[in-house]
């Protein structure tokens, strides 16, 4: 689930506020490649985007996050990603 809004701060230039929180499921491997049980993983985060509208396809992205489960956990993510993934 993500929440973003942008406000234009110039001529095509915009910069972008997002919360977000990602729940799911998943199986891992052992050692010896068996699998394990399902786990269940929860995270909530919030991050920034520098967005020049002129290249909707390359902005900058700054997010922070931190898993609650299946063990506590944070992280700060940099990148240059597209709009909509």
């Amino acid at each position: 689930m993500e929440f973003r809004h942008a406000i234009q701060v110039a001529p095509r230039w915009a910069v972008q506020g997002v919360l977000f929180s990602d729940f799911g499921t998943f199986q891992s491997f052992t050692e010896d490649g068996d699998v394990r049980d399902w786990r269940g993983t929860v995270n909530i985060g919030a991050g920034m985007r520098i967005i020049p509208t002129f290249l909707s396809n390359a902005l900058l992205r700054v997010d922070g996050a931190h898993l609650f489960s299946p063990s506590m956990n944070s992280l700060i993510q940099f990148s240059i990603i597209t709009q909509y993934f």
